[in-house]
């Protein structure tokens, strides 16, 4: 995802709910009433990275599933879901800056 479809409008999210998931989970209002759909602004840098970084792990933990007959006789795919699973985790419980 590039910067352009980030500080798009909230039209633009409205078309992609899980865009929409993502930055409610990802991005902390800078007033309290501001709604997560709003445009980011330019010092919110920090929140496109940690956006690209779940969609990084996000994108792994779903070849991982889809590569995997059967996680259940495959050890190692199991072992690698569960990686990925806790750096999801932990990207979302960092303290926001």
């Amino acid at each position: 995802m590039d910067d352009q479809e980030v500080k798009g409008s909230s039209d633009d999210l409205s078309t992609k709910p899980q865009d929409t998931l993502l930055l409610h989970l990802l991005r902390r209002p800078r007033h309290q009433h501001q709604h997560p759909r709003l445009r980011y602004c330019a010092g919110d840098h920090v929140h496109t990275r940690r956006l690209h970084r779940f969609e990084k792990e996000y994108s792994q933990l779903l070849h991982i599933w889809r590569d995997s007959s059967s996680l259940a006789h495959d050890d190692e795919a199991a072992e690698q879901i569960e990686i990925r699973l806790q750096e999801l985790t932990d990207l979302l419980l960092q303290p926001q800056r």
